[in-house]
């Protein structure tokens, strides 16, 4: 059963709602919209071109961590086939937060994924 948790709204209040998760494919739909960027697949991890640059791009819903967890919790969830692709140096680790059609980008840092 959806609980409502902490959102944060486009003027940066915190509000409690319901979590929106976006679907893989509105994660591409995102991603297509993005200058200089081409994606190259159809499939997560994505290839795209950037630049002129091959790059892959891991990318997940930001969402609430779970009962028993606190309600302003969030996280991705990494599948274990991304861990090989996660260590190469051309490779993005994105999570969106989606809220009331809002979408914030957070970069990954995967220097430790071993």
């Amino acid at each position: 059963m959806p609980i409502k948790i902490e959102q944060v709204t486009r003027k940066g209040l915190v509000v409690n709602d319901y979590d929106t998760k976006l679907k893989p494919t509105e994660l591409k739909k995102l991603l297509s919209k993005q200058a200089n960027l081409a994606i190259n697949s159809n499939k997560n991890p994505f290839v795209a071109k950037y630049k002129n640059k091959e790059i892959n791009i891991c990318i997940k819903a930001i969402s609430y961590l779970g009962i028993p967890h606190l309600h302003y919790k969030k996280r991705i969830q990494i599948p274990k086939e991304w861990k090989q692709i996660l260590q190469q140096k051309s490779t993005l680790l994105l999570g969106v937060y989606s809220y009331k059609n809002r979408n914030t980008f957070c970069l990954f840092d995967t220097a430790n994924i071993k």
